[in-house]
């Protein structure tokens, strides 16, 4: 899906009142059709690297957040639900979600883990989401029993026709 990606968040802002506040990087994937009743989504983050601008303390740690959202192909992008997310340092983070409408997407947004309200900092993520992987609903149909069966020594094969 997402191979190699970097995400990188400047948390710099005049905010009101003339106080510095600190905003989140976020980054999404293509909405892509939902391919069954539940998804598996997996994100592998390979780096979360933390620098300080403001030249005091010591490095904080960066997290990355995962959330699927979904929609119907008529609704705005403004209007996705969020049934799941899940928040993950380096390694390999799965997330299971169900209840999807017609579409997904993933939304990855990067904040520090210690004070996500921190200023003067600079963060990187670097990490690749996989396709999902998803679960049919499965529902038990009826054997359509048209033709019989019969044994024969190479297995059941349908009977000839009668008449």
């Amino acid at each position: 899906m997402w191979i190699g990606q970097t995400l990188a968040a400047e948390n710099f802002d005049q905010g009101s009142g003339g106080t510095l506040q600190a905003w989140p990087s976020t980054a999404y994937t293509p909405w892509i059709p939902r391919g069954g009743d539940v998804g598996h989504f997996t994100v592998d983050v390979s780096q979360l690297s933390p620098s300080r601008t403001d030249g005091m303390g010591s490095d904080s740690t960066p997290q990355l957040t995962m959330t699927v959202q979904t929609k119907n192909y008529d609704e705005a992008d403004s209007s996705a639900a969020e049934p799941a997310s899940t928040t993950t340092s380096t390694g390999v983070a799965t997330l299971e979600a169900s209840g999807l409408k017609e579409l997904v997407r993933l939304k990855f947004t990067l904040t520090d883990a210690t004070s996500p309200t921190e200023v003067a900092r600079v963060y990187c993520a670097c990490f690749r989401a996989l396709r999902p992987s998803w679960e049919r609903n499965l529902e038990m149909r009826p054997i359509m029993a048209s033709t019989p069966l019969v044994a024969s020594s190479a297995g059941s094969v349908p009977a000839a026709p009668v008449g």
